[in-house]
C-alpha cells in the first residue's frame, strides 16, 4: 500500500481562450447533495497540498501513444493551498497560453512532516455547478 507522500494526482486543463492567458487554480472540494456523496476523507481537514506545475505542454491522453510513457518532470512550484471541507481555496495568477495545455501535479508537501491525505469521489454522469 502507498503513503500520501508517495501518491499523487496529476491534472491537465487545455487553454481554449484567446488572449486570457492568465489562470487561477480554484479548488473547492465537492459536498453532498441531490444523491451525489463525494465520500470524502481528508486528515487532516484542511491539508496542505503542493501544486506544481509540469514540463509538459501537449495533451496526455491514453488515446494518444507514447504521451504517458513517463510522467512529466516538476518545472517549478506553483502554489501551496489548504484544502478544506468548508472553505475554498485557489493560486495566485499564472500564465497559461492558449491553444496549449497546463499540466499540474498535486502532491503532498515535501519538506514537511506534517500528515496529509485528500480523497473523494467525483461522479462525471452527475451535473455539478460551481459552489453547489
Amino acid at each position: 500500500m502507498l503513503s500520501p507522500r508517495q501518491t499523487s494526482t496529476v491534472v491537465q486543463f487545455r487553454n481554449m481562450d484567446f488572449a486570457m492567458e492568465h489562470c487561477v487554480l480554484h479548488v473547492e472540494v465537492p459536498r453532498p447533495g441531490d444523491g451525489f456523496d463525494p465520500a470524502v476523507r481528508m486528515a487532516p481537514n484542511p491539508s496542505r497540498i503542493e501544486v506544481w506545475m509540469l514540463a509538459m505542454d501537449t495533451e496526455m491522453s491514453r488515446y494518444i501513444p507514447g504521451s504517458m510513457k513517463n510522467a512529466p518532470l516538476r518545472r517549478r512550484l506553483l502554489a501551496v493551498l489548504e484544502v478544506s471541507t468548508t472553505k475554498p481555496s485557489q493560486s495566485d495568477t499564472f500564465v497559461c497560453p492558449s491553444g496549449q495545455y497546463t499540466t499540474l501535479e498535486l502532491a503532498c508537501p515535501t519538506h514537511s512532516g506534517s500528515s496529509c491525505n485528500v480523497d473523494f469521489w467525483q461522479s462525471k454522469s452527475l451535473d455539478h455547478r460551481a459552489g453547489e
